[in-house]
Parts: C-alpha cells; structure tokens; sequence
C-alpha cells in the first residue's frame, strides 16, 4: 500500500464520518433550532400535565411553584425541613387534575423539546430569567420547556410542560 492508497483512505474515511455527522445532525433540526428527544416521567409514575393555552400555564405555576417560604437562610440553617421547604414532595397527577388548557400525557411519552420558559404568576412567559432557587420561589417562578408530542395518542401535540418531568434520551432512534 502507497502512500497515496493511505491518503485516499483517510479521504474516504473522513468524508464518509462528515456525511454521516451532518445527516445525523440535519435528523434533529427542528424549526432551525437543535432538537432534543425528551422522554415524559414523573416521580410518581402517574404521567405529567402538559399546558396548550394561557389558561394552562397559570394552572402549571399554581401546581408547580415552590413555596415562598423557600429563603436562603431558611436554606442555610439546614435541615430536613429546609430541603422539603425548597423540593417539596412531587405533586400526584391524576384525571382530577385535569382542567381546561392541561393535557395528561401518559408516563414514558417521547417528545422533542423545543424551547425553555419561565413561567411566572398569572402565566406570563419570560426568557431568561437568571436567578436562583430562592428568587424562584419568591417570584414564583416555574421552569418549563415547550415539546411537541412524537408518539401517539398526542402525536403532534405541542405544549409546556414543567422542566423536571423531561428525562434524555441518547439513542438515534428514540423518535
């Protein structure tokens, strides 16, 4: 083997990677943005509430915003009692929770992510919002990220839904 035989091998094999990464690459644009493959869960196992409108969004902040008793010295001095002041236990999601704007998407459903938001009382989106855990709950603040459903019975369907209940997912073939 020559040294041009070795050269147009590693041509071959470099072309061959920068085809692969662009089609790969070109799989999860979405809207001109990189998409990410999301998978729906929740601690409980029950499902998470997606928001479809206004109204929606203000209930998501009523369910998931951390309490205002959530402050840095509360914080600070410790204990059992300040870390379930700032992480309370996961709220139960169920067909009672259900109301107009929210939609129960079923525990293990893959979506693509598409955006990041905050959510503030009233339901008022804002991007950014730099603050921390303890600005969060004063304000009452949410993270949310928008998706759109991939798998039926919501295929299509977008929404936001609150940033804790996306897990990743790393496969190629996750849609």
């Amino acid at each position: 083997m020559t040294m041009t035989d070795k050269v147009r091998g590693l041509l071959i094999v470099t072309a061959t990677f920068a085809t692969l990464s662009l089609a790969t690459f070109g799989f999860f644009v979405y809207d001109g943005h990189r998409a990410q493959v999301r998978v729906i869960r929740s601690s409980e196992g029950s499902g998470v509430l997606m928001a479809t409108n206004a109204e929606g969004l203000k209930r998501l902040q009523e369910y998931y915003a951390r309490p205002k008793a959530c402050t840095e010295a509360k914080m600070r001095a410790g204990g059992v009692l300040a870390f379930k002041l700032c992480w309370p236990d996961p709220i139960r999601i169920s067909s009672s929770n259900v109301e107009p704007g929210l939609v129960l998407i079923p525990e293990q459903t893959r979506a693509l992510s598409m955006s990041r938001r905050y959510i503030l009382p009233g339901g008022v989106l804002v991007d950014p919002y730099p603050a921390n855990t303890y600005d969060e709950a004063r304000d009452g603040a949410v993270g949310v990220e928008k998706v759109r459903i991939t798998q039926p019975p919501f295929k299509g369907l977008e929404g936001w839904v609150w940033g804790g209940s996306l897990g990743r997912i790393s496969s190629l073939g996750a849609l």
